[in-house]
Formats: structure tokens, C-alpha cells, sequence
């Protein structure tokens, strides 16, 4: 999950309940990150936002600049103009904090968080906005949500409930080197996974999601799905170990999540929430996993 700078003057806000009938929990606020991250593994939020304002005391005190780049129909333009200015903010601008965030949706975010454009209007915000449309011809680009120098974005890690998908980090000048890593390692995971499943194994893991497609738990045809679930993961267990048991700083069990739900979600249409809370119930239950020893440092789980 991100790590949110400077989190004490930030404001939160979550999306409770039912999908059908989500209620918004606004003005939270958490003094440091693991008291976030403890609050998202307890409540199990639906959606995650936090602002794009600072705040001492309630007051507002300065925003980062915030691009909000949506195209239902032409995600693929959304892109290209977020890349355009995240680009345009390093060249043009100069500045040298910025990120660029997929939505989990049909859209894409850049964010620039140095501290010398926090105090920047709601006008001077519209000026920057006028300026990548008129000189770069950015098409995709919400100047309403963009200028909104109290506005809430969707934390990178966390899921999008409506499409089911996570808000995920596309690049970053900012990302620490535990974060750069564990980014390189998810691609390369995913295409060592891809590469080293047999077609048995994913012909066996497409009829395990069936029944979680229909949103069924119970066994089928005496079949355990428990222990068919836990088989294959205790597959990308191994391989996942493999690749970076070594690599210090990295959040093993984080970017394991990530990544086990991102590749089921998308190639087999399985619902992210609905098998995020699988794997974290296996999680809570002991049965999967790297575990920590009493220092603290990630161990091999034993089987």
C-alpha cells in the first residue's frame, strides 16, 4: 500500500457497508501509517481515499497538485495524457516529486506532492490545467476534479470496489527503493508465473474460480475447494519466495496480496474483493504465507 507522506495532516475517507448500498465515512485521521493500514485491515473498507489537502488543526494549509484523467471509453488515451503530464511536470515544471497512479477503473491520476506547489490557488491550478490542454492537446484531462484543492483521491493499493480492480502504481519519482523494487518484482512475478504454470495447473485453477464467480463457498461434488484453493497458492508460495526472499525492504505479505489478486482478478474475472478476503482469511487463520520470527524478519512458512 502507499505510504502516505506526511499522514498526520492528511484527512481520510472510506466507503462502509454494502456495495448496493455503500455509506461514505469522511474526516478521518490516523497519526502514522501502520495505524492506517490496521484500521484498512479491520474495517475491510470498500474503497480507500485520502486528500489531496494538508491540514494543522483542522485548517487547510496547502494541497498537492492533483490530475484526475478519465476516458470510459479510451483508456488508453487517459494513459497517454497522464503520461504527457507527469512528463510535462518533470520537463516543463521542474518539479521533482510526482507519480502517476492507474485508478482501478477508467482512468489515471498524477500527483505532485513538492512542497513549493502546495500553496497554489484554485485559478492558478485552472491555469496549469488550461495550459496542458491548450499546448499538449491533453483530451482526458477533468479540470473540475483537478482543481479541487480539497478533494479526495483513492489510496495506490487499495481496490476500486466498482470495478473490482486496484489502484495501482504506474511509476514514480519519488517511490522509495523498497517500493521501486517490489514494483519491478510484480511484473516480473507475473510473467514468471505466467511462464512456469502448466496448462494444467491454470485449467485447474479456472474451474477453482467458477465457484467463486457465483459467489458459492461450499464444497462441490466432494471436492474440497479449501484445499484446492490452498494447494495452488501454496504453488505461487513457493515461486514467489523464490524471487524475493532475498530482497530486503520489501512488504512480502503486501506486495504477496497484490499480486495473487491482480492476476486472479484479471485473467480469470474473479470479483478482487471477494478473493482479497479469502486470502486474508487464510492469512488470519495461519494457513498461508510468510510468516515473521521474533525478530520480525520474514521466514519460510512450514508445511
Amino acid at each position: 500500500m502507499e505510504k502516505i507522506k506526511e499522514i498526520e495532516k492528511r484527512e481520510f475517507g472510506f466507503f462502509v457497508g454494502s456495495r448496493e448500498n455503500p455509506v461514505m465515512v469522511r474526516k478521518k485521521r490516523f497519526r502514522t501509517q501502520e495505524d492506517l493500514e490496521n484500521f484498512i485491515r479491520t474495517h475491510n473498507p470498500l474503497d480507500c481515499f485520502v486528500s489531496v489537502a494538508y491540514y494543522d488543526g483542522g485548517e487547510w494549509i496547502g494541497a498537492d497538485l492533483f490530475f484526475d484523467l478519465d476516458s470510459k471509453e479510451n483508456t488508453t488515451l487517459a494513459r497517454a495524457d497522464a503520461e504527457t503530464i507527469y512528463e510535462v511536470l518533470l520537463d516543463d515544471f521542474g518539479l521533482k516529486e510526482v507519480t502517476m497512479n492507474f485508478s482501478g477503473s477508467k482512468g489515471y491520476h498524477v500527483i505532485a506532492t513538492d512542497e513549493v506547489i502546495r500553496e497554489l490557488t484554485t485559478r492558478d491550478r485552472r491555469e496549469i490545467c488550461d495550459y496542458l490542454i491548450g499546448k499538449y492537446k491533453v483530451e482526458t484531462l477533468d479540470t473540475k476534479a483537478s482543481i479541487d484543492v480539497k478533494r479526495l483521491r483513492r489510496i495506490e493499493g487499495t481496490i476500486n470496489s466498482k470495478s473490482g480492480k486496484l489502484c495501482s502504481l504506474i511509476k514514480s519519482t519519488v517511490a522509495t527503493k523498497a517500493t521501486a523494487i517490489a514494483a519491478a518484482m510484480t511484473a516480473l512475478l507475473e510473467e514468471k508465473i505466467r511462464e512456469q504454470a502448466t496448462d494444467d495447473l491454470l485449467d485447474e485453477l479456472d474451474e477453482l474460480s467458477q465457484p467463486v464467480r457465483a459467489g458459492e463457498t461450499a464444497v462441490e461434488e466432494g471436492v474440497n475447494m479449501e484445499d484446492e484453493w490452498r494447494d495452488f497458492l501454496s504453488w505461487l508460495d513457493d515461486l514467489i519466495y523464490k524471487h524475493i526472499a532475498e530482497i530486503e525492504g520489501v512488504d512480502k505479505r503486501g506486495r504477496y496480496v497484490y499480486l495473487l489478486v491482480k492476476i486472479i482478478s484479471e485473467d480469470y474475472g474473479i470479483d478482487a474483493n471477494t478473493i482479497q478476503q479469502r486470502i486474508e482469511e487464510l492469512i488470519r487463520e495461519n494457513k498461508l504465507i510468510l510468516y515473521t520470527d521474533e525478530t520480525g524478519e520474514y521466514v519460510r512458512r512450514k508445511r
